[in-house]
Formats: structure tokens, C-alpha cells, sequence
């Protein structure tokens, strides 16, 4: 009984730090930029996106 609950409060404790790290938007928007403009041009024979992050 003690085993399954420490691993319970484990998974709750884990579950809680991915879910803390997923929810703040605004610190991954500082992380990530994406350029203003974006391009098609040939490469390697193909028309490709591109931009710049």
C-alpha cells in the first residue's frame, strides 16, 4: 500500500512539472521568433519554403 502510494504522488509530482512547463506560453515565445518575411525559391530543383526562426 505504501509503494503504490508513493508512486502515485511520483506520477502527480512528474505530471505536474510537464504540465507546469507546457502551460507558460509566454517564456516559449521568447524562445522561438519567426521572421517577418518569408520566401519560395528553388533549391536543389524543388520549390521550398523558407524562413528564418
Amino acid at each position: 500500500m505504501i509503494q503504490s502510494a508513493g508512486g502515485a504522488l511520483i506520477t502527480i509530482y512528474v505530471g505536474g512539472i510537464v504540465f507546469n512547463k507546457l502551460a507558460r506560453p509566454r517564456q516559449r515565445m521568447t524562445v522561438l521568433t519567426f521572421s517577418e518575411r518569408a520566401v519560395v525559391a528553388p533549391r536543389d530543383g524543388k520549390l521550398c519554403f523558407m524562413f528564418k526562426v
